[in-house]
């Protein structure tokens, strides 16, 4: 076969792989256009290469076409495979939602909790209920799970009555992440970042804040280490449940790729471990020797970076990564750390 034939072969094969391709991409959802486009793009550079090489080496011997081909076909998957495994990376853990339902029956239902919007963030105020309404209480600022919103945590609070500890003499303050809920923005390292101090100082504004207990669960690890690091002279305490030392730890548990080199494709790259030494306030960390994502020796790692004086370590059993709330156990070792 002739180099034109071959070459007109991978024109219509390119062709009609692009119009299967472009028919795919109108019949997904929005959320996996966005990847597949990523992935029709590569693959149109790819081809483009490969026939600008394919008429820059037309007429060479083999031994030269050959390991030319290989590489381009090396390079070919790696690309195509890089670009998936990043957008899916994000879309795996983070998946920004709004709850409406759960913020309507707050509203409609009348339940003791208050809307706060300031800084780009939306988010809810439980006002504790054991207190005056003008008495200076603490405030335990909870940074959610990256599979919640503020609403529907909010909601499930109110509801369960072995959760009310949160919020009898102290204030259960959470917001929305960027994208998150009706807070806006986008969802970055940066934003993150921004995140965790507005919500800090919005707290610290608030006439009747006495001591700030930062809790955070899962995701949430990334923005509550950073903040006590930030602001070590104003977070009284730090409780994490089912933490992690670094970002990678998060993401493989949901997709077991980001290693090595591999890790410069993660969408959140803060490693909470690197924030560690700065944190100067008492730290309690609850994980699970049952945790099936976030593995206990992860928690462990974060554990060994904190001063030793200030840190505690809780373990419990037979509880899975999305069950601490549900546990009696973990409920009962959060109550002990909360208590005011």
């Amino acid at each position: 076969m002739t180099f034109g034939k071959r070459l007109k072969i991978a024109l219509f094969g390119s062709a009609g792989a692009a119009i299967a391709g472009s028919l795919v991409y109108l019949l997904l959802s929005d959320e996996f256009r966005k990847l597949t486009l990523f992935v029709l793009i590569a693959a149109a550079v790819i081809f483009a290469l490969a026939f600008i090489l394919c008429l820059i080496l037309e007429g060479k011997p083999g031994k030269v076409r050959v390991p030319v081909f290989i590489v381009l076909t090396v390079l070919a998957v790696l690309v195509t495979s890089s670009v998936t495994a990043y957008n899916l990376a994000g879309r795996t853990l983070i998946e920004p939602f709004f709850d409406e339902d759960a913020y309507e029956d707050i509203t409609d239902l009348e339940l003791n909790a208050e809307t706060i919007s300031t800084e780009n963030l939306f988010g809810w105020r439980i006002p504790a209920s054991g207190v005056s309404e003008d008495e200076v209480r603490t405030v335990i600022l909870y940074f959610a799970d990256s599979t919640e919103d503020s609403s529907s945590k909010v909601l499930e609070i109110l509801k369960e009555e072995n959760q009310t500890f949160l919020y009898e003499k102290s204030d259960f303050i959470c917001f929305d992440y960027p994208t998150y809920g009706k807070s806006s923005g986008e969802f970055s390292d940066d934003s993150l970042e921004a995140y965790a101090i507005n919500a800090f100082e919005y707290v610290s504004s608030l006439g009747t804040t006495g001591d700030i207990k930062v809790l955070s669960y899962s995701f949430g690890t990334i923005p509550a280490v950073y903040l006590a690091s930030e602001k070590a002279e104003g977070v009284s305490e730090l409780i994490m449940l089912s933490p992690f030392a670094n970002a990678s730890e998060l993401f493989n548990g949901t997709m077991n790729l980001f290693h090595g080199p591999f890790k410069l494709l993660l969408p959140i790259k803060l490693d909470p471990i690197d924030f560690a030494d700065e944190i100067t306030c008492p730290v309690t960390i609850i994980a699970s020797a049952d945790d099936d994502v976030i593995y206990i020796e992860y928690s462990r790692e974060l554990f060994s970076a904190l001063t030793s004086d200030i840190a505690d370590f809780i373990t419990i059993s037979d509880v899975a990564h999305d069950e601490f709330f549900e546990s009696e156990e973990a409920l009962a070792a959060l109550e002990d750390s909360c208590e005011v």
